[in-house]
């Protein structure tokens, strides 16, 4: 696979939103996709100068929307695979965002990146695992510290895991069920 541009999880997220809608403002991405200001106004700026998205005037007061530009919307048909493989280590919140937009471009790769990050997500609980049993006896205030928050981390990442997993299973589950409804009666 050749490397392809580098976006983050937000975004990733911000480009498909856009593209998705006639017109989106940064307002309505901090107060409807839940992003805060000031990631919103970053994200904004570094996808402008990357040539993905432009600010238009709105008719809104002095509201501006967000539109991708062709570049953009190439983008996310071209180098999808691309995107998705860089942001594979995103925070969890990240990986939701990530595979929210993917479904949105390409469902069945947005299931095998669902996927792939859950395995990931597993792989790095193992490793906290042999972590813990790493961890040297000769400070027990620290030892003990340092077990339970292994335990949590290890834990935590499982439920991430199984809970990406439940969401790939779902988006499958409804995509063959819309496939079977779209399919010629004989």
């Amino acid at each position: 696979m050749e490397p392809g541009p580098r976006l983050t999880a937000t975004e990733f997220f911000v480009l498909v939103l856009t593209s998705l809608r006639e017109s989106t403002t940064m307002y309505e991405l901090e107060l409807r996709a839940g992003l805060s200001s000031g990631g919103v106004k970053h994200v904004v700026a570094s996808l402008e100068r990357a040539g993905w998205l432009l600010r238009r005037p709105s008719g809104l007061r002095r509201s501006r929307g967000l539109v991708p530009t062709e570049a953009g919307r190439s983008l996310l048909k071209t180098h999808l695979p691309q995107i998705l493989a860089g942001t594979e280590f995103e925070e969890f919140q990240g990986l939701v965002r990530v595979g929210w937009s993917a479904m949105q471009v390409e469902p069945q790769q947005a299931v095998f990146f669902l996927k792939r990050a859950a395995d990931r997500r597993e792989q790095y609980a193992e490793e906290q695992i042999t972590e813990l049993n790493r961890l040297s006896s000769r400070d027990a205030v620290i030892r003990s510290y340092k077990q339970m928050l292994l335990q949590c981390q290890s834990e935590r990442l499982r439920c991430e895991a199984s809970i990406l997993r439940r969401i790939a299973a779902q988006h499958e589950e409804d995509t063959h069920a819309i496939a079977g409804l779209n399919k010629p009666a004989n």
